[in-house]
């Protein structure tokens, strides 16, 4: 017989499994260059790329503009440390990074033929013991510097009026392998359930 307590179980399991801290959506104008004389222009904006660990939808809006080329960066800073068996104990360094979600690499893309929306993310960083045995990194973490924009159009209309703004969504949690594996089970919980209803529904 369907228990309905075990669905409602299931649903919460996925419900606090996706859960995740959140920022605030950021809605921000591009700022144009001035249009050349075949009507192309550049426009850009900077925003604030997700933290470690996180993602966000971005989406472009514009009007009276025709969309060649975007690219969203993210400039992050990122800091390894790891076993050095020549001083017998923990040193690290610090990179430079640069995340890409652009209409070349297929991250931007259409929805319609004034929005284009894409996702951009930082990945988790992670913390291992860090010994002699140690293989690889012991930590790698991520702090976000700045995200820009930039975006290349060409003007529909000679004189006329148009604007372009960037919206990024509410900060999400990447999901961890354990998060995926509790979201899979959780629906072939609930669609085992349907199943079951279905066939004592039909008796």
């Amino acid at each position: 017989m369907f228990n309905r307590p075990t669905l409602a179980g299931a649903v919460l399991a996925i419900a606090t499994a996706i859960a995740a801290p959140a920022s605030a959506a950021q809605i921000i104008p591009l700022e144009f260059s001035t249009p050349d004389p075949d009507g192309y222009i550049f426009a850009s904006a900077g925003f604030d790329w997700p933290v470690e660990g996180t993602w966000a939808f971005a989406q472009i809006d514009f009007s009276g503009l025709e969309l060649i080329d975007v690219t969203l960066t993210g400039y992050v800073d990122g800091a390894a440390t790891w076993w050095d068996s020549a001083i017998g104990g923990v040193t690290g360094n610090e990179y430079f990074l640069a995340f890409d979600c652009g209409s070349v690499d297929g991250c931007m893309s259409p929805v319609t033929p004034t929005k284009w929306v894409g996702r951009i993310e930082t990945p988790r960083g992670f913390d291992k013991p860090c010994g002699p045995e140690t293989i690889g990194d012991c930590s790698f973490h991520y702090t976000p510097q700045m995200g820009v924009a930039d975006a290349y159009f060409r003007v529909i209309s000679p004189g006329g009026s148009y604007q372009a703004t960037l919206t990024i969504s509410d900060f999400s949690a990447v999901p961890e392998a354990s998060t995926w594996a509790l979201l899979i089970t959780g629906f072939a919980t609930i669609g085992g359930a349907l199943r079951a209803r279905r066939r004592s529904l039909a008796f």
